[in-house]
């Protein structure tokens, strides 16, 4: 049985209030963020079973561009660091969302032109009258199959969604940076 072979392991120590470039107050804020969703999970700042929570903190004019471009701020005037990127990311509800931000990000992104590649299709003619064109399945991305058209920027920040190579790292999740781009064919 799993369960024998089971340990439960609590986090204990927040890593990113480690960081030597965290100014002083913005650790403060950060621990005392932290320590609050700590007692709202266990349930101890809630009046009634509702969170009540301070507007202080939150993005004004809440949408998608404002988001962005206040966790991205800087990737307009230069190319972004890994240290940089490494400590951001933005976490979207449909895979529409994503393209979106992915879109908006990559425009606003400082310096080279941005790189497509395509999948390769082609209509095979079997005398059939009920054949969807190309042009029309390459414009639906349904939640299990990758998109189409893969957008690139040199500096864009890359995040692998299947296993390619588990072996040397390349798993599901991990986080890479584009440094060229290249066509072979």
């Amino acid at each position: 049985m799993l369960v024998h072979y089971t340990e439960v392991l609590c986090l204990t120590i927040n890593m990113y209030l480690l960081h030597p470039d965290l100014q002083q107050q913005e650790r403060q804020d950060q621990e005392e963020f932290a320590c609050r969703l700590l007692r709202i999970g266990e349930g101890l700042d809630t009046v009634n079973d509702r969170v009540q929570w301070s507007t202080a903190n939150i993005v004004h004019d809440n949408t998608i561009e404002i988001l962005a471009t206040t966790v991205f701020r800087s990737i307009v005037n230069a190319l972004p660091t890994t240290e940089f990127l490494a400590n951001r990311i933005l976490l979207a509800s449909t895979n529409v969302k994503v393209s979106q931000l992915n879109d908006m990000l990559l425009e606003s992104l400082y310096g080279h032109d941005i790189n497509e590649y395509r999948s390769i299709d082609e209509l095979i003619d079997d005398g059939r009258d009920d054949v969807v064109l190309p042009e029309i399945l390459n414009t639906i991305e349904p939640p299990n199959l990758l998109p189409h058209s893969l957008r690139l920027k040199v500096g864009a920040s890359v995040i692998l969604l299947c296993n390619l190579d588990p072996s040397v790292g390349m798993c599901n999740g991990t986080r890479m940076l584009s440094c060229a781009m290249v066509r072979e064919w």
